[in-house]
């Protein structure tokens, strides 16, 4: 591939390096803004459309859909129409009892997605469309961003790329946020926890088998989780009436307890009686003992920029434990900010109003655009990392607790009566809102301090009418 030179004074270019669904995204939004954009993705076609056994379903919710609605609106109907949704979460007893618990108090909903196919319906609108290259099999080698504009060069590929703006949404091990870190000071850090996960299926009713609104075995509109402390099972329906199961547990348990067929048969009839018939014990045993289990990391950084010339999203800046629902939706809010940036940047001003530039060339937006986000930005992202992480104590035990439940009855009953400005609760914030992150955090510790307050209030005062009562008792008995 021979060399290209700099973009011309009327088209802005922009390489986006990796071709999964926030990079996907991320293209299209930048077409719509006038940038002249090619998309660089490691995989081949086939590979980056075909089904993955290393991922969790997705769950879209509110912010998801905003990112999918400020580059076209009919994309968010579109994954809409491919999604099934879920009202609540099913508790799955160690006895085999079911517990509902609804999301939200005004019937609220997350969308089951399956990644592979709403990765093909974004490469399919990328593309289409006239101002987006789609290029396969080309993994990112080198990166100069000190050179104007910044060259690219890829693996197996000659000569070099040339772009005025390079976004890296190329997952938590990122070559650009790399590069990026050799052109800068950056601060990074990469945690694991001690659990992994294995994906497996739970497939449709057979033929004469019980089943539920046409064929899933199961309430196909809830999020079913198996809570059983230290690891759990969770289920995600998916519109061919299968779900998408993931079993998350410490490392010891997949090689003392998942090691052969008959302790993993012993495993789940001890922990997963119900969903064991389900799932079949002839899959269990394929695809624990064939598929090696997966990590699960969170990824921390700053700044997520370079100059004009270079940001990373997604994954790359924030890859988070999948245990808030949050990783997709994070990573479309952040096409969606990051795009809001850019226009605001590039808005003239008429008649006392921004109007945002879409057909001129808004490379002069990139600088202060990338700067703002990586400055207001931060913050969020290492709150949801935070929530993230702190919600797998809650699915994997606390859903289970009579403290959790009181307090999710208690925010039900307040969110029935006060305003959503006044009371909501955390979920409802993260989940059903655009709140930035940060705020939802601090809201939600302000109204459990709130809580703990009125329990200690509360507390005191039944303590001082006990006490009153037994001094009049008492006074009563001396007489």
């Amino acid at each position: 591939m021979a060399s290209t030179s700099a973009s011309s004074s009327q088209t802005s270019t922009a390489a986006i390096i990796g071709g999964g669904p926030v990079g996907c995204l991320a293209a299209l939004g930048l077409a719509e803004r006038g940038f002249s954009v090619t998309m660089y993705e490691s995989r081949s076609e086939a590979e980056a459309q075909a089904p993955s056994l290393r991922s969790i379903n997705l769950a879209i919710s509110t912010r998801g859909l905003a990112g999918l609605s400020s580059v076209s609106e009919s994309l968010a109907s579109d994954v809409l129409a491919r999604a099934v949704p879920m009202r609540g979460r099913m508790i799955h007893s160690q006895r085999g009892e079911q517990q509902s618990q609804r999301y939200g108090a005004e019937g609220e909903c997350i969308h089951s997605v399956d990644r592979a196919r709403l990765n093909r319906l974004l490469l399919e609108r990328a593309q289409k469309h006239a101002r987006v290259e789609v290029v396969y099999e080309h993994k990112l080698r080198g990166l100069d961003l000190d050179a104007q504009p910044a060259q690219l060069t890829f693996a197996g590929a000659p000569g070099a790329r040339a772009a005025d703006l390079v976004v890296g949404c190329d997952g938590m091990h990122s070559a650009v946020r790399d590069s990026v870190a050799r052109a800068t000071t950056l601060d990074f850090a990469r945690e694991y926890i001690d659990s992994l996960y294995v994906e497996l299926s739970m497939p449709a009713a057979k033929p004469g088998q019980a089943s539920l609104q046409g064929g899933f075995v199961i309430d196909p509109h809830h999020l079913h989780i198996w809570p059983r402390h230290s690891f759990m099972l969770i289920a995600l329906p998916n519109p061919d009436k299968t779900f998408t199961c993931t079993l998350f547990a410490p490392a010891h348990i997949f090689q003392h307890h998942l090691s052969d067929p008959t302790s993993t048969i012993a495993f789940f009839e001890q922990h997963f009686a119900d969903a064991l018939p389900l799932i079949g014990r002839h899959a269990i045993v394929k695809d624990i003992l064939s598929r090696k289990p997966s990590p699960l990391a969170s990824v921390k950084a700053k700044p997520y920029h370079y100059a004009d010339k270079a940001i990373f999203i997604g994954d790359a800046a924030h890859a988070m434990l999948p245990f808030y629902g949050q990783g997709l939706n994070c990573g479309f809010e952040d096409v969606r900010v990051l795009l809001q940036l850019i226009d605001k940047h590039s808005s003239r001003q008429t008649n006392g109003t921004d109007v945002p530039h879409r057909t001129s060339d808004p490379k002069r937006a990139l600088g202060p655009a990338l700067a703002e986000y990586s400055n207001t930005r931060h913050d969020d992202l290492v709150a949801i990392c935070e929530l993230a992480k702190n919600n797998y104590i809650e699915m994997s035990s606390k859903v289970i607790s009579r403290t959790y439940l009181l307090r999710k009855a208690l925010d039900t009953v307040l969110m029935s009566i006060l305003p959503r400005s006044i009371w909501s609760s955390l979920y409802s914030m993260v989940t059903f809102s655009n709140l930035p992150y940060s705020q939802a955090r601090d809201r939600e510790r302000r109204q459990a301090k709130v809580v703990e307050d009125g329990v200690a209030v509360l507390g005191v005062g039944t303590l001082a009418l006990g006490l009153f009562a037994g001094v009049r008792t008492y006074e009563r008995l001396a007489r």
